[in-house]
């Protein structure tokens, strides 16, 4: 995908549509993980852009959420308007991240702790694969973790 090899399509998407899709597809992992979610989703919020690829970077944030975050806790999504951006939020209350680790979250392979593997961690590529589509349509991806623990990550894309 970085190399540019993976197209993607570019029609009118209502970033509703790939947002329900995504949650969807992870509501039997967030129920069995032992968390509540939440959901505020703004209809016709248009973006230029692959509505499957759009789904795999909410989907991967949505995994990591589900991950993180321990039994109890609770995921919140939400898809609004910024001016002439939409943005969607994944919200956690999970562990966070050390702000030491905050700069190279986005980063290939990178994981935040060191002892997980691929059987319990992931590969460690789920946020480089979100920030490569995002970027590819022309947004921004940032992430917050105060050090009370939880975690938020934005993604920001121009509207059509």
């Amino acid at each position: 995908m970085e190399r540019g090899a993976i197209e993607f399509a570019s029609e009118p998407v209502d970033l509703a549509a790939p947002v329900r899709t995504a949650l969807d597809s992870h509501q039997i992992l967030i129920e069995d993980s032992g968390l509540t979610l939440s959901q505020d989703i703004t209809e016709g919020l248009v973006v230029l852009g692959d509505v499957d690829r759009l789904t795999q970077a909410v989907a991967n944030l949505l995994s990591n959420a589900a991950r993180y975050t321990p039994h109890g806790g609770h995921v919140s999504v939400r898809v609004a308007r910024d001016g002439d951006r939409a943005l969607i939020q994944v919200r956690d209350t999970g562990v966070g991240i050390a702000e030491q680790d905050m700069a190279q979250v986005f980063s290939r392979f990178w994981r935040a702790d060191s002892a997980r593997d691929r059987s319990s961690g992931g590969l460690g590529i789920g946020l480089s694969v979100v920030r490569e589509i995002v970027e590819r349509h022309g947004g921004t991806v940032a992430v917050e973790s105060p050090q009370t623990g939880g975690t938020t990550f934005t993604v920001s894309l121009p509207l059509a």
